[in-house]
């Protein structure tokens, strides 16, 4: 009896060992790739695409007003080839025009203002103040000779007091007119100086100025930037546009 669950035991062991070593080995086994296959056939390739319906540039280039007028001319339409630099519209530059040539006869009178001050005040300016101080100091000298002449005469009692007090007046005079014809060539020399500085800031006011006043007359001919489509043309002749208004957007050629 002992004997027979012994050997039971031992099946049963050596069952288990077994079906341990079989679950190990189909565990180990590598799993096997399912392809599907397919027989290939012809057919039509079908693709939407939603859209607003609205047709844009990919690389616009785009021209602003950069200043307020009235379009005078309209010389292209939208959808139209372009070349670069062809003119496509005409903007009223009348006043920028008067504006351009005020300006520039401001910089011309604030250049000679500038260059006479550089050269020590105007010719007729400066002549007229170191000739009246010259005046002032041959009548200032002259004086004091006088009064040196009617000291001697006086000991010889070739003069009188009064004499020599009526020199001493007009001595004092004179030294007065002197100082103050020297100082006035000081505080004309001091204006000539600022006058050079603020007569290179009006100088660079007004060249900037001229500058942009070009610059305006110049854009009131808009032209293509690139040759390409003209995309938009947003104004007609006899529109008011005001400054950053869209004038033309084109689309340059691929």
């Amino acid at each position: 009896m002992e004997s027979q669950l012994k050997r039971r035991i031992l099946w049963l062991l050596l069952g288990a060992v077994a079906l341990i070593v079989l679950l190990v080995y189909w565990n180990s086994r590598k799993p096997v790739s399912r392809v599907s296959v397919v027989r290939a056939a012809r057919e039509n390739l079908t693709a939407t695409i939603f859209s607003n319906g609205k047709v844009e540039p990919i690389t616009p280039h785009s021209l602003r007003a950069r200043y307020a007028t009235f379009v005078e001319k309209v010389l292209a339409v939208e959808g139209q080839r372009v070349k670069r630099g062809q003119v496509l519209l005409v903007l009223d530059a009348n006043e920028a025009r008067a504006d351009l040539a005020h300006a520039r006869e401001q910089l011309l009178a604030a250049e000679d203002d500038l260059r006479a001050a550089r050269a020590g005040g105007r010719p007729d300016d400066r002549a007229r103040v170191e000739g009246d101080l010259r005046k002032a100091e041959l009548e200032r000298d002259r004086l004091r000779k006088e009064r040196q002449s009617l000291e001697r005469l006086l000991a010889k009692q070739a003069a009188t007091q009064e004499e020599l007090d009526q020199n001493r007046i007009a001595l004092e005079n004179a030294e007065a007119d002197y100082q103050r014809l020297l100082k006035a060539r000081q505080e004309f020399a001091s204006r000539t100086q600022l006058g050079a500085e603020r007569g290179q800031l009006l100088a660079d006011q007004f060249r900037s100025q001229v500058r942009d006043f070009e610059e305006k007359v110049r854009s009131a001919q808009v032209t293509a930037p690139v040759d390409g489509t003209l995309y938009s043309l947003p104004v007609r002749a006899g529109d008011f546009v005001k400054v950053g208004d869209s004038l033309v957007i084109s689309q340059p050629a691929c």
